[in-house]
């Protein structure tokens, strides 16, 4: 291979890197526009803001709320048996539970998905007793189907299988013979949904995918 010939290869192998490098950054600061579509939408941590995503905080709940939403995902962690709403330690939200009660109380037509950073099953314990009357308004999401009868026990509504902690094959039938209120794969590997008999979301997805419900940022509930 000619030098020349390598250093175009070259040059062109770090503009696609600085390419995707640009996009991370563009994503992770946030919406410059809000797309409506239909179907069923999930604000993901809370509803993408114009300046970043991932806020799991007040003000992305109020923005999700005026776009139109009935649902939103928040991430949340325990750390010291406490609960902590927010994606890691390092990315913990202002919001606590108390003020998160409050503004469920506020606005009586969402719910939470729920998506836990750590103990899935201790950290729904721990939701369990802050949400008290509450719990209906909570949509746990399980990581396994072998979490599903713990989840149940404990009184909240039917759960999201979402499939990200979960191998290629194997879990898909297990899946199937629960009650089910949808799973959730990643829009990447999509293909692992065939045969479920539920309905099927993706994440993170910032542009319409007909047929599916999505987990999203960018996206807002269409009129």
């Amino acid at each position: 291979m000619r030098p020349r010939r390598l250093i175009v290869i070259a040059v062109t192998g770090l503009a696609l890197i600085g390419a995707g490098q640009v996009w991370r950054y563009q994503h992770r600061d946030g919406c410059r526009a809000y797309v409506p579509a239909s179907g069923t939408l999930v604000a993901h941590a809370g509803g993408g803001l114009p300046e970043q995503t991932y806020a799991n905080n007040l003000e992305a709940l109020d923005l999700a709320a005026s776009h139109g939403f009935t649902m939103v995902e928040l991430d949340f962690l325990v750390e010291e048996g406490r609960l902590v709403i927010g994606h890691d330690a390092d990315h913990r939200s202002s919001l606590d539970p108390a003020g998160l009660m409050r503004w469920l109380d506020a606005h009586p037509r969402m719910s939470v998905v729920t998506d836990f950073k750590s103990d899935n099953l201790a950290g729904l314990e721990l939701l369990k007793q802050a949400a008290g009357t509450r719990i209906d308004r909570f949509v746990p999401q399980i990581y396994s189907p072998q979490e599903y009868a713990a989840v149940a026990a404990m009184g909240f509504p039917a759960p999201i299988l979402t499939a990200y902690r979960l191998p290629d094959h194997g879990w898909q039938q297990a899946a199937n013979a629960l009650p089910l209120r949808a799973v959730t794969v990643a829009y990447k590997r999509r293909a692992l949904a065939q045969g479920i008999r539920h309905p099927v979301f993706l994440h993170t997805v910032n542009q319409a995918v007909p047929g599916y419900g999505l987990y999203t940022d960018c996206l807002i509930p269409a009129a």
